[in-house]
């Protein structure tokens, strides 16, 4: 298809050799073959491609994905919408659409600075799958936590054991003040389990609510930073905000235990047991502490972003920015947004791009120190 929208002319008319007086049959848009239009997290109209990507729907967007089916032309389409610039409008729509991978055609070509927009849209993490599918002791406590009734048990089960973690961690620390140097061994090998389960407690809560888990495994965010994920990209089909919120809060909330296991270990064990608990600790709250940043795409974040139903904030504030400083237009469901929110969205992307520039300063700084150290 062209670049305008308009669907291609086909057969002999094409070629100049159709009938007299026939006008040439023009093929209407329609969806590629796997690709699904569903209202998914906080009621939310989504179009989800073959290969599982989602793409968020502004309502008028939605209802012209939703009359995609072949019929249809871009000027059909223009001919339903509203206000001005109304075919330059759904013309954008149909290119990011295509991009996104939705809609049959080719996708107009991008010059080089959009090319460069479209990579720091991208998570910029690089992965490494160490699973491609759940591993059964993943999933397996998915059933009997799958009612609502078990789900509402354990809630009230583990809310005081929270608290209770809570006052311990903030006991120890209070009474232990800073820790002196420990063997590094021990504390990095519980450090590795605990990161292990922190990110089961994250499929076994999606297991839970029935959404399916791709992939888990290890990266570098930034291509700098360690972390390791689990693949929970299906939880957009999840419409609950509850469930979003204890998707991403179960695996701080077990950080949150081990970190009240760790203080009792620091406060009433002896000898280098206590000593390498209390350096266990402080390490384990800074990295608490880390996860629920807002500034960065943290479980805190995801926990926040659903607890006030919002959606990719994130994603749109950083094609604000990076719109802004490459100078090339807004997304189509960017610029449809209210000045005041596109502001707000510019302020936090700022914000959050300093931190994150003062963060990967500070690793490097530290990563020089503890090499010319060694060196």
């Amino acid at each position: 298809m062209s670049r305008s929208g308009i669907g291609t002319v086909t057969g002999a008319a094409a070629a100049g050799g159709g009938r007299p007086g026939r006008p040439p049959r023009v093929e209407g848009l329609r969806l590629r073959a796997g690709a699904e239009l569903i209202v998914g997290v906080h009621d939310q109209p989504l179009v989800v491609s073959p290969e599982g990507l989602y793409t968020r729907l502004m309502p008028a967007a939605a209802r012209i994905v939703a009359s995609l089916d072949g019929t249809r032309t871009a000027a059909d389409l223009a001919s339903g919408v509203r206000g001005p610039a109304a075919r330059a409008r759904v013309d954008a729509l149909l290119d990011e659409l295509r991009r996104a991978g939705v809609l049959e055609g080719d996708a107009p070509a991008l010059n080089r600075r959009e090319r460069l927009l479209s990579r720091l849209r991208r998570k910029a993490i690089l992965r490494l799958p160490l699973w491609r599918r759940a591993p059964g002791p993943l999933t397996a406590p998915a059933g009997p936590l799958a009612s609502a009734g078990s789900r509402r048990v354990l809630a009230l089960a583990g809310i005081p054991a929270l608290l209770a973690a809570a006052v311990f961690v903030l006991t120890a620390l209070v009474a232990l003040g800073l820790p002196s140097s420990s063997a590094p061994w021990p504390v990095a090998l519980v450090l590795l389990v605990q990161l292990a389960c922190h990110e089961a407690s994250h499929a076994v809560v999606c297991r839970a609510l029935g959404v399916r888990i791709r992939e888990a495994g290890v990266g570098l965010w930034l291509w700098a930073l360690p972390v390791a994920y689990v693949d929970r990209t299906d939880s957009y089909r999840l419409r609950s905000r509850r469930g979003h919120v204890a998707i991403a809060l179960a695996g701080p909330a077990g950080d949150l235990l081990w970190c009240g296991a760790t203080a009792l270990v620091a406060l009433y064990a002896g000898g280098s047991a206590a000593s390498a608990a209390h350096a266990l600790l402080v390490l384990q709250v800074v990295l608490l502490c880390t996860n629920l940043n807002p500034l960065l795409p943290t479980d805190g974040f995801h926990a926040l972003e659903a607890a006030t139903g919002t959606t990719n904030l994130r994603h749109r504030a950083f094609a604000v920015l990076s719109a802004l400083v490459l100078r090339v237009p807004l997304p189509v469901t960017v610029r449809a947004l209210p000045r005041r929110r596109r502001s707000l969205y510019l302020g936090y992307a700022a914000v959050s791009a300093g931190y994150t520039l003062l963060l990967l300063c500070g690793v490097g700084f530290g990563l020089t120190q503890v090499l010319g150290g060694a060196l």
